[in-house]
């Protein structure tokens, strides 16, 4: 068995397949985590400057409406602002998963938007709006549905190798290297 990489199989090229549950359950968890952490920090920072500014304590009574309002608004904005323009969260960036139309268009801001609004639906009934990504064809959850989207994986334009192709194709490249005058 040779140790070179079947050419078929290293001209694979990645994009565009369907992405899995594994890969947008680990790019939720990015981005809620992110979400949470970044909205903390900000509203940290800014519980301390109005405090300072107006010499009063910022207690929890007045900020746990606002600060819920907010939170909404921060989250909804996290989703949208990401996937209207380029399809993707941070999360979605970190994972190389891009949500698109099911023709393979960019979003834009009104599928975006409506891709947002469901997204808490299929939390709230039980998860249940998720069970498409894990038996359904093209991998598309509530919120995908009623905004007529897709996530795919998009990486960028590169090939798809294994760590040993990637390992093989890096020693034959050196090893080139090393041969020439």
């Amino acid at each position: 068995m040779s140790d070179e990489p079947d050419q078929d199989v290293q001209d694979q090229d990645v994009q565009g397949h369907y992405s899995g549950a594994i890969s947008r359950l680990v790019a939720a968890t990015i981005d809620w985590f992110g979400a949470v952490a970044v909205f903390g920090i900000l509203g940290a920072i800014t519980t301390f400057f109005l405090g300072f500014i107006t010499s009063r304590e910022i207690t929890s009574d007045v900020t746990g409406w606002i600060g819920l309002i907010l939170f909404v608004i921060w989250l909804f904005l996290w989703y949208w602002i990401g996937q209207a323009t380029t399809g993707r969260t941070p999360g979605k960036s970190v994972i190389g998963l891009r949500a698109v139309t099911r023709d393979g268009e960019p979003l834009g801001p009104r599928r975006a938007f409506v891709r947002v609004l469901v997204l808490p639906i299929s939390w709230l009934i039980a998860g249940l709006g998720f069970i498409g990504i894990v038996i359904g064809k093209e991998h598309r959850a509530l919120h995908d549905v009623a905004a007529g989207s897709t996530v795919i994986y998009d990486w960028g334009p590169r090939q798809a190798q294994t760590p040993k192709m990637r390992l093989v194709t890096r020693h034959q490249k050196s090893t080139a290297a090393s041969s020439s005058p």
